[in-house]
């Protein structure tokens, strides 16, 4: 008998981001960001719940019946606040982070993305891909991913890496707003402290990476395009209303 997996897609929806407050209730073509990214998840019919810091996007929520669950406002991360998320729906065997500032996140690719994570059956799987050409690889706001050739992610920067030997066995790519954690590793993910690096770079990763917990990565197709600041928000915004609707079709 083969076991089907479960998994829940859980969306962190902080409203007071540090470099753009209020960005996951910024309009784009009309429409919330945090909006525009539970709408095109919904249409995978996987189970998914937004995890938020505050009533007031769950009143925006509610206008659209997007299911969502109120959790700790002191959440230093994404991935701390989907652990909250699956201590209190323990039912899932793996929990799909969904960063909720990126309204052009490729449903497809999610799927794809998950479907590979419970193939593999790995703790920690973080999804990385190229920059694409409206994105400045120099820019503080992407996070930059060097990976060895097994996929094992080895570093995590705001600012450029610097690769000075072995450079034909590593690579740099973006980190993508896309995890995948199993059960076990978001259990114990509660027993590590966050990291002095993690603090100071505002980088989730580096926790893990402090700790020696082996992080695994997946390249996926495409870009995945951020809202992180205002010159982000001007950028995305300029993108046409048709091509936001692509996801939703």
């Amino acid at each position: 008998m083969v076991l089907v997996k479960k998994t829940l897609i859980v969306i962190p929806a902080r409203l007071k981001s540090k470099r753009l407050p209020n960005k996951l209730i910024k309009k784009i073509h009309n429409k919330e960001i945090i909006v525009w990214v539970a709408q095109r998840i919904a249409t995978l019919n996987i189970d998914y719940i937004v995890a938020i810091d505050d009533i007031k996007i769950g009143n925006l929520l509610k206008k659209y019946n997007i299911p969502f669950m109120l959790t700790d406002p002191m959440h230093l991360s994404g991935t701390s606040r989907v652990s909250e998320i699956a201590s209190k729906l323990p039912q899932y065997d793996f929990y799909c982070c969904v960063q909720g500032d990126e309204p052009l996140i490729k449903p497809k690719e999610v799927f794809n993305f998950i479907k590979h994570g419970e193939n593999i059956n790995v703790g920690y799987l973080n999804a990385v891909c190229k920059f694409c050409e409206i994105e400045d690889p120099k820019d503080t706001a992407n996070v930059k991913a060097l990976i060895a050739r097994d996929g094992r992610l080895l570093e995590v920067s705001r600012n450029p890496i610097n690769i000075d030997e072995n450079i034909a066995k590593k690579r740099i790519l973006q980190i993508c707003g896309l995890y995948l954690f199993s059960r076990d590793f978001m259990a114990n993910y509660k027993k590590l402290s966050p990291s002095r690096s993690e603090v100071k770079e505002g980088i989730e990763q580096l926790r893990c990476l402090d700790a020696g917990v082996k992080v695994h990565t997946l390249e996926i197709q495409g870009e995945m395009l951020s809202v992180d600041t205002q010159n982000d928000l001007k950028k995305i915004s300029n993108i046409s209303k048709e091509y936001f609707m692509l996801g939703l079709i």
